[in-house]
């Protein structure tokens, strides 16, 4: 989508993000990985308000430091492709993290590999149920996006966090 074409129903509906930002977040999350690997990561992206208080709820997660999430990125893999799909997985969301981090959006990575609920019950096989993937894909993480934040704060936050030649 080029700017000047309609935005997506993230902005329509207040948020300071939109369609072309998510896209360019999955893009540079693929563009990290090999052709192969390409094949076996897969996402899911939640724009739905429900789905995404369900998606909290399921892990337990808590964005009210943050405001709402405008949308979720889920991060998954092809176990039966490749050894390596965790690396992989885990290559594309940090792919998807920076690209948040240039556009200035508030993100929350958290990961859903081998994580349970209070009751012992599995993540992975609840988002399964919620989200309707295959078996042999595992979900590795889960990316929740928020309104854009302030970019001069937020990169002076982080300059402020760099020391050259010593402390």
């Amino acid at each position: 989508m080029r700017s000047g074409q309609k935005q997506s129903s993230l902005l329509k509906r207040g948020y300071t993000f939109d369609a072309f930002m998510l896209n360019q977040m999955i893009i540079s999350g693929r563009s990290l990985l090999s052709t192969d690997a390409r094949a076996m990561v897969h996402f899911i992206v939640v724009q739905n308000k429900k789905s995404l208080q369900r998606l909290e709820k399921i892990h337990g997660f808590s964005s009210k430091e943050n405001g709402e999430a405008a949308a979720a990125i889920l991060i998954l893999a092809d176990i039966e492709e490749d050894e390596f799909w965790i690396e992989n997985a885990a290559i594309a969301a940090a792919g998807i993290q920076m690209t948040a981090e240039r556009f200035g959006i508030n993100h929350c990575r958290v990961q859903m590999r081998n994580r349970q609920d209070e009751n012992g019950n599995d993540l992975a096989e609840q988002l399964q149920d919620m989200m309707q993937f295959p078996s042999k894909v595992e979900p590795v993480s889960m990316m929740f996006l928020f309104n854009a934040c302030d970019q001069h704060t937020t990169i002076m936050s982080r300059l402020n966090k760099i020391h050259y030649e010593k402390w």
